[in-house]
């Protein structure tokens, strides 16, 4: 089309010049009568011939613009094509398309994945969302992803990635919750102050950006850390500070999340009725909004508090509520929370084969959506039931199991939790020098990680028996 044009423009151009020549030469009367073609008639022909060779002209700049080649002469004469930055752009804007929509497609897969808990299969497809067009939710949604199937390097790699898109593109809502995941992988490595660091890094900025909201999850975040370091006091301080914030916002969600954690720190502090108050706050609320998965982890909740007065066949029944929820939602984390709850309590009620039952259960489930977390403590609490069984050897290969799952996922709580069991059973089997080897791998953590727990405790009593019986000659 665009040579037609040319031919088009090059003609009536050249027509339009020799009738306004034509027009403009002055002729005698007597060869004014020899004309065939009036003097008018000239200018009409003229007035046509330059429309025509204007509006060829036009067309074939506005043909040329938007077509991806361009007629040319080289330098010896010859006409040959040359690309065009139409066609360069129009190239670009179509990969675009192709790439967004490519991008798109595993975004929404992964998303799908995520919402029926196929965690792995989530990241996955996170990832050939970035691996076409890296972009900050991906990003976000992989870390969240890998860190609940417990791959908390990848998990780290994929938020720091993020984190550094959301600087360089200034987006501080972003930054801000990159910061908060990276604080909620940490936390759940037992990374506690490092997690610390980060969560009050992110409340500055929710803070500068006015973002109340997130200021107080921060605050239950922050909270949270606390009480897993037994400075129960200042946890309640700070999901107190939440409370508040989500009374003020309207945030019933919010609210019902803050009465369940102050419940959590009440029942720590052997505050039972207090901690029953604050989980049937929380209890209603979750009814109300319809929240059914809020509401399965305040009946299992409801149930410690049960388990904790004594009364079995109570917390057993909250717990089977629970764990009837979680299976109609489809959320197989919860049911395997759930089981290894049940499994306690059978437990602490003497029931070692029931106990046994449900923390194979919990075993099973995890295995199925490779949570390998969860995995190492049901081996971890089989392996308590054999030891109270005095069935040492069994409980040894189940603690070891559970050990080498927490190296490979790198939890240091884990690997102390496993170590002093261990050590505790090579102890009651006699073996003293490879009791005190792993006692003190574990006490090594508990130092460093500045926690205080019922398995630290022991540790360091054990030693002390070990080394001084160790010591007399």
């Amino acid at each position: 089309m665009i040579y037609v044009l040319i031919i088009v423009f090059y003609l009536f151009s050249s027509l339009g010049v020799i009738s306004g020549l034509l027009y403009g030469v002055s002729f005698s009367k007597h060869q004014i009568k020899q004309q065939k073609l009036p003097k008018k008639t000239l200018l009409v022909a003229t007035c046509v011939f330059v429309f025509i060779a204007t509006v060829s002209g036009v067309s074939k700049e506005i043909l040329s613009t938007k077509s991806s080649l361009e007629l040319i002469q080289r330098p010896g004469g010859e006409l040959t094509q040359k690309a065009t930055y139409a066609g360069f752009k129009k190239e670009l804007e179509e990969a675009a398309v192709e790439r967004i929509k490519e991008a798109t497609d595993y975004f929404k897969a992964a998303e799908r994945d995520f919402s029926a808990s196929r965690y792995q299969d989530a990241a996955n497809n996170y990832q050939k969302s970035i691996n076409v067009l890296p972009t900050m939710p991906c990003y976000l949604n992989l870390g969240i992803s890998l860190s609940y199937v417990s791959d908390y390097l990848s998990a780290e790699n994929a938020l720091y990635a993020g984190i550094l898109i959301a600087r360089e593109k200034k987006k501080r809502d972003f930054e801000g919750a990159f910061l908060e995941n990276i604080g909620n992988l940490y936390f759940d490595q037992w990374r506690l102050e490092e997690a610390l660091k980060l969560y009050r890094a992110a409340f500055d900025i929710f803070n500068k950006i006015g973002n109340y909201l997130e200021q107080a999850n921060t605050y239950g975040n922050i909270g949270n850390v606390y009480f897993k370091q037994h400075r129960l006091q200042e946890s309640m301080e700070f999901h107190n500070k939440a409370l508040d914030i989500h009374k003020q916002l309207g945030n019933p969600l919010g609210l019902a999340k803050d009465f369940l954690n102050i419940g959590s720190v009440y029942f720590h502090l052997e505050k039972l009725e207090e901690a029953q108050k604050s989980y049937q706050s929380a209890l209603k609320i979750f009814l109300q909004i319809c929240d059914r998965g809020g509401q399965a982890y305040t009946f299992s909740s409801i149930g410690n508090v049960f388990c904790k007065q004594g009364e079995m066949e109570e917390a057993i029944k909250f717990h089977n509520k629970a764990l009837d929820i979680h299976k109609q939602i489809n959320n197989p984390l919860g049911q395997s929370d759930v089981l290894s709850n049940i499994g306690s309590v059978y437990f602490k009620w003497g029931k070692y084969e029931d106990a046994l039952n449900f923390y194979q259960m919990a075993l099973d489930v995890c295995k199925q959506i490779y949570n390998p977390s969860g995995q190492a403590n049901a081996l971890n609490n089989i392996g308590v039931i054999y030891f109270n069984r005095r069935k040492l050897d069994d409980a040894l290969k189940f603690h070891k199991a559970a050990l080498d799952i927490h190296n490979q996922i790198g939890n240091p709580l884990g690997q102390a939790i496993a170590l002093t069991n261990i050590g505790n059973i090579y102890a009651n089997q006699g073996k003293k020098p490879d009791a005190l080897e792993f006692l003190k791998q574990a006490q090594t953590i508990y130092l460093k990680s500045g926690v205080s727990t019922e398995e630290s405790k022991t540790a360091d009593k054990i030693i002390n028996q070990l080394s001084a019986t160790m010591e007399k000659p």
